[in-house]
């Protein structure tokens, strides 16, 4: 099957519940606000510090205290943070942890774990759960009359389409690419939205003289 300059193999095209590949935990449990420690090795990922374009923004990542009864789940690369409640639910892929840190996720996301990566990659993972279906999916089970949410139980019953590996390392470069893209053209829209209006500024100001 085509789509568009880009082919799918659907001969081999299977499709099982993520509950049988991966393995889903809440973020650490942060008692009250989330206070910034300078000089601390242990950073806490939060909303803020996320976005479904540039995924984890790791300049605007703070360091913090990590306490609690148990060892912290700290992050590992190849995760995946879900945001499981707000008004729109996405995903950001953690390719890598800053060399001498340890990171937890604040209690928004779900940390999403492929379990088998013969069978399910992270990064195709982390495109899926970003793209129209799933979105459906979430649609439909979220509740919560002001802020919506999706539960862990819910989440484990999406079912996902498993393309052959090499299938889905092709479909991650490919929204690794248009990603890139994206944003490039985000920031020339930026550049040339300054521009317009330091030339407005400019012609008032000759004005004004």
């Amino acid at each position: 099957m085509a789509t568009g300059f880009f082919a799918i193999n659907l001969i081999t095209l299977s499709t099982m519940k993520i509950d049988k590949l991966v393995n889903i935990q809440l973020g650490h449990p942060f008692r009250g606000r989330i206070e910034e420690a300078e000089g601390l090795d242990t950073l806490v990922i939060q909303y803020k510090d996320v976005s479904e374009d540039s995924g984890v923004r790791w300049s605007s990542v703070s360091p913090s205290e990590v306490k609690g009864r148990a060892e912290p789940k700290w992050l590992e690369p190849d995760d995946v943070l879900f945001t499981n409640k707000g008004a729109h639910f996405f995903s950001v892929y953690v390719e890598q942890i800053p060399e001498g840190k340890k990171v937890v996720a604040s209690p928004h996301f779900f940390v999403i774990r492929c379990q088998n990566t013969e069978k399910l990659l992270p990064e195709y993972l982390n495109w899926y759960l970003n793209q129209g279906p799933a979105q459906n999916f979430y649609n439909q089970s979220a509740s919560g009359s002001i802020v919506k949410s999706v539960t862990k139980t819910r989440l484990l019953e999406m079912d996902i389409p498993l393309p052959p590996i090499t299938e889905q390392h092709r479909i991650a470069e490919l929204y690794q690419a248009t990603r890139k893209h994206s944003q490039a053209l985000q920031q020339q829209i930026s550049n040339n939205q300054k521009l317009m209006s330091q030339l407005a500024y400019d012609i008032k100001r000759r004005h004004a003289d």
